[in-house]
């Protein structure tokens, strides 16, 4: 498998994880906790997002080291078509404003890109 393949798979691999911790995160604030999975359940909001932070550190460690790496965007949530598609609408901070204070902002909420 040529590596920009292999790079690419991994990139699409971390945004489900995005996707996962998102709707982990759903569950965890909106769902009873007698109807949370053991995984949502048995894990704080903490331990779930600390997991993708892990995640997010060694893909930026592989990206980087194969010499392929653009950078990052932060994201909003996700929006998941009826089809399967996600779509990631990247975060813009408006004039004067830090992305930090952007309607939708989440430190570990980011997808990735390959130099073109």
């Amino acid at each position: 498998m040529p590596v920009r393949t292999l790079l690419a798979t991994m990139i699409e691999q971390h945004a489900n994880l995005v996707k996962h911790t998102e709707e982990m995160l759903r569950v965890k604030r909106q769902v009873p906790v007698e109807n949370q999975s053991d995984e949502v359940r048995d894990r704080t909001e903490g331990e779930i997002i600390a997991h993708v932070n892990g995640a997010s550190g060694f893909l930026e460690t592989v990206l980087v080291k194969s010499g392929n790496y653009e950078g990052y965007a932060y994201v909003a949530p996700p929006i998941m078509h009826g089809d399967g598609e996600i779509e990631w609408r990247r975060l813009v901070a408006d004039t004067g404003r830090m992305i930090e204070d952007t309607p939708g902002y989440a430190e570990w909420r980011r997808f990735y890109y390959l130099q073109s």
